[in-house]
């Protein structure tokens, strides 16, 4: 069958309806990012240019290879399962978005087979990372998340859950390879009307768009953050204790001969940038409060929330702050 994006609907081109749906969203998710790069970019120095290697090798293991999403072995082997399969599948969006061309005259004839085989079991490996998430969060409610809105994190998985699916079915149609593509290939054994086909690959696409919409307005904003978050990772000790102010040989100011108005920030801009990347970067899994000694012992201290709060805080006082002052409150 022809390609849905070549077929015309009532005389429109559906690469046009592409087009706009495509363009509104991309649109979208530049401008929330470069405005959150720019609020990022209000804070304090903070060298962190230093052993490219050491940061390098971070964003190996710790990014790429997730070590620390991986403490919590159940939500976080989840997490690396859709992270892992989205890595994987993402040049196929580029490919339905472009009628096939990334496969079927840029790539090599000889890496097409194995370039599916990687698609397909990103495909399933995010579709199964999903449901098992789903699941938990519905069925097996953890106690972390219980009592709140849950709206969110949903409605993430049930995107990422239709724009799986919806790909073997696309794939199906493309007579896909029983090595390479077995899911794709099952599907089209049992059979799929060319419409349902065109109406999945319209869902397909329209799922990323919505995607490419939540990303900047949620927590998901990680998925942009989080490289940067590792690759300038502090190096000092973690037990290390830094000094409120140094006199001019270096040497920790005593508590009585201090100078300064105010302990700790009381201004978004006394932050450092690399701790406001922490605002974006969040993936709220509550790590840090769950070793925090006073959340732990009631406190009303919770370090996730003050994440939070930050970036709260710079969304609402945005244009204030975009233009180089300081908010009021």
């Amino acid at each position: 069958m022809e390609h849905p994006l070549l077929i015309d609907y009532n005389g429109i081109p559906g690469w046009m309806f592409l087009l706009a749906l495509g363009g509104i969203s991309i649109a979208f998710f530049v401008y929330q990012v470069q405005k959150a790069i720019r609020l990022v970019l209000r804070g304090s120095s903070d060298p962190r240019t230093d052993a490219w290697f050491s940061r390098v090798v971070e964003v190996v293991t710790g990014w790429l290879g997730q070590k620390r999403v991986l403490e919590d072995r159940v939500a976080g082997g989840l997490h690396v399962l859709m992270f892992w399969g989205f890595l994987m599948l993402s040049s196929d969006m580029f490919d339905l978005a472009t009628a096939n061309w990334f496969s079927g005259s840029f790539l090599p004839k000889t890496l097409v087979g194995p370039w599916n085989g990687m698609v397909e079991l990103g495909y399933t490996s995010a579709m199964i990372g999903c449901v098992a998430a789903l699941t938990r969060r519905v069925v097996f409610t953890p106690e972390k998340l219980k009592g709140k809105s849950q709206l969110e994190g949903n409605a993430i998985l049930l995107l990422i859950f239709t724009i799986t699916t919806t790909s073997f079915v696309v794939e199906s149609a493309e007579g896909p390879s029983q090595f390479w593509e077995p899911l794709g290939y099952l599907v089209a054994q049992v059979g799929v009307s060319d419409t349902f086909v065109i109406a999945s690959y319209w869902m397909h696409m329209a799922a990323i768009c919505c995607f490419l919409i939540l990303i900047p307005l949620s927590k998901h904003m990680h998925l942009v953050m989080a490289l940067p978050n590792v690759l300038f990772f502090d190096r000092t000790p973690m037990a290390k204790m830094r000094p409120l102010a140094v006199d001019e040989s270096g040497m920790a100011v005593s508590l009585e001969e201090l100078d300064i108005d105010t302990f700790g920030v009381s201004t978004f801009d006394q932050y450092t940038w690399r701790q406001l990347i922490d605002g974006w970067a969040c993936t709220s899994c509550a790590r840090c409060q769950d070793v925090c000694p006073a959340y732990e012992s009631g406190k009303s201290l919770n370090p996730m929330q003050i994440v939070h709060d930050v970036r709260s805080y710079a969304n609402e006082h945005a244009p204030i702050l975009l233009s180089g002052e300081t908010p009021d409150e």
